[in-house]
């Protein structure tokens, strides 16, 4: 299974586990209700790729790259990204409620509509993503980058913001109430609401 290094225009649809995947290419493929279940996954690149109805309950997903991807009917229960390049890719219409992202990039991101409460999402860089209506509440984003993202109607209340990025993003709509932020965030949505700071 998968003994070649790259794959292109490919079509899988295996029955059996996928235990083990290091270091492969995938470049416009489409995975069918394959099974990454408590499966390893390691420096992989999938490019352009379509997991349709794939299961990766418990997989560890390690320094992968996925770019312009989509994840339709695909379950991520108590699947860990970690130090992943998640890059223009959609996961609309499915939960990453119990998916635990470890640092890395997941820019221009769909991830609208998410439960993200009480996660703990600090370094990372979401530089445009779409958090749009996300519940955000309680969790950790320490030192993430939300510049050019989307959140609107996103709630944030209780949440941990400090010394994240929110240059040229509109705060208007989002909730914020008890969150903890830093002076410069704090200036941003002050302005963001007509206030204006002076010394």
């Amino acid at each position: 299974m998968f003994k070649d290094t790259s794959y292109d225009d490919c079509f899988f649809d295996l029955e059996e586990n996928v235990e083990l995947l290091e270091g492969k290419v995938f470049y416009n493929c489409q995975f069918e209700e394959m099974d990454f279940s408590e499966g390893q996954i390691n420096n992989c690149i999938f490019e352009e790729c379509t997991f349709k109805s794939c299961k990766f309950q418990g997989a560890i997903l390690d320094n992968c790259q996925f770019i312009t991807n989509k994840f339709p009917y695909t379950g991520f229960f108590q699947t860990t990204f970690k130090d992943c390049r998640v890059i223009a890719s959609s996961f609309d219409g499915i939960s990453m409620a119990y998916a635990d992202i470890l640092g890395g990039v997941w820019s221009y991101v769909d991830f609208r509509r998410q439960d993200f409460s009480k996660k703990n999402f600090s370094n990372i860089d979401f530089t445009g993503t779409d958090f749009s209506s996300s519940n955000c509440s309680k969790s950790n984003f320490t030192n993430c980058n939300f510049s050019q993202s989307r959140i609107d109607f996103v709630n944030f209340e209780e949440a941990d913001l400090r010394n994240c990025n929110f240059l040229d993003t509109d705060m208007s709509s989002a909730k914020f109430k008890k969150t903890q932020m830093d002076l410069q965030q704090t200036i941003l949505l002050a302005s963001a609401h007509g206030g204006i700071y002076t010394e």
